[in-house]
């Protein structure tokens, strides 16, 4: 069973709607309600998050293309620490009275389902208001999370295809923060007594080292071949990236003060800046790998606290108005290809000036952005015959064939 992926035949696609959320700024709101609002995470242009509005934690999603938020889960338990990839949302849910397990959304099918049917152990870091973060991630129909079951922290995985679980990481002292790009899981791991970060290939079933030092390397994140994970050997705590395929590691961050929390997506690192050595007072900041230019994207005081990034969005949750609320800025508000669309605006390829949000559909690429790829197009002419195989009538029908991006 894929619940990622979805094919079905479109004979008139239309756009109706786009609405550009950024105004004159690449900074935005994403949530207004006056609750607490924590753990965003984004796939495309859909942000997740769980949300305590209704006096318990829900999952939340937000359209930034149409600007539409709505409820995933109105269990009365908690719902906590989504991910997302694609239409597949997964997360920690109470609805069994203590114990933990993982459910799921499909957004295109409307269905929720159950990940796991065996008991997952999060309350060792689970702290009523403000949660703390035991790692959810998924890549394709795989699920990965971390689980105290055996008294200590390890990492299991789920084929949401074959149904299969499978541990990934059960090694002696604590493995942590998870997270997964294709077949390479990485996490935290404290079993030579302090913090390394450790990779695992899901093909080759081989666990391997990606930093080992003697002070601590936690929170790593991945991105194609590149690893980032903030890092104590200089007293402070910094920001590093490692190639898995080139075997080059590099300091993202010297400032004396402490990054914390970085997140990556093809070229771009960000992460949370606490350069005024201020406790509640942080920033966030975005590193490219290629120009090697740093920027502060909230210059406004306050505490901006786990970002996230996906296609030059960004997102964090933000305490400038006396509650954690849901914020994303655009990286890039550049019209690379003058289609008069932005990555900001929803151009999922600013380099094609065909391809732009509400363009017409052809064959072979996704060219209004909304995630199919129109494979052909055709007319197909029915005729009926007589027994002398004569046409006593025919019609022609116009056709296509769409699939999921």
């Amino acid at each position: 069973m894929n619940l990622n992926k979805r094919a079905g035949v479109i004979a008139v696609l239309v756009l109706s709607l786009f609405i550009i959320p950024f105004g004159g700024s690449n900074e935005f709101q994403i949530t207004t309600d006056t609750s607490n609002q924590y753990h965003p995470r984004i796939y495309g242009d859909t942000v997740v998050w769980h949300d305590e509005r209704k006096g318990d934690w829900d999952i939340y999603v937000y359209n930034i293309s149409i600007g539409k938020e709505f409820q995933v889960t109105s269990n009365e338990s908690d719902q906590l620490f989504p991910a997302i990839y694609e239409d597949t949302i997964v997360w920690y849910d109470r609805r069994k009275g203590d114990s933990c397990y993982i459910y799921g959304y499909n957004l295109y099918t409307k269905r929720e389902f159950s990940v796991t049917d065996v008991e997952i152990r999060i309350e060792e870091v689970y702290s009523g208001l403000k949660p703390l973060e035991p790692y959810l991630a998924i890549y394709e129909d795989i699920v990965v999370w971390q689980d105290y079951r055996n008294g200590d922290w390890d990492i299991y995985g789920y084929n949401l295809s074959t149904e299969k679980k499978f541990p990934i990481a059960i090694e002696r002292g604590d493995q942590f923060h998870v997270a997964i790009y294709k077949d390479v899981v990485v996490w935290g791991d404290n079993r030579n007594g302090n913090w390394d970060i450790y990779g695992y290939n899901i093909s080759t079933r081989q666990i391997f080292p990606v930093e080992s030092y003697d002070k601590d390397q936690r929170r790593p994140t991945i991105y194609g071949n590149v690893v980032v994970w903030e890092d104590n050997r200089n007293g402070n705590w910094d920001i590093y990236s490692y190639d898995l395929s080139t075997r080059k590691k590099f300091q993202i961050t010297t400032d004396t003060s402490d990054q914390f929390h970085p997140a990556v997506y093809e070229d771009i690192v960000v992460w949370e800046d606490h350069r005024n050595f201020i406790e509640e007072e942080s920033y966030i900041c975005v590193y490219n790998h290629l120009t090697k230019d740093k920027v502060l994207i909230t210059p406004n005081v306050g505490n901006h606290l786990r970002p996230e990034i996906y296609d030059g969005i960004v997102v964090w949750w933000d305490f400038r108005n006396g509650n954690p609320d849901i914020f994303g800025y655009c990286v890039s508000n550049r019209d690379n290809d003058g289609d008069g669309y932005t990555e900001c605006d929803g151009d999922c390829n600013d380099n094609d000036p065909q391809i732009y949000p509400g363009a017409q559909e052809h064959c072979g690429k996704d060219y209004n952005c909304d995630r199919y790829i129109e494979l052909c197009t055709g007319n197909l002419e029915i005729s009926v015959v007589d027994s002398q195989g004569r046409i006593e009538s025919s019609s022609v029908c116009g056709w296509a064939i769409s699939r999921r991006n």
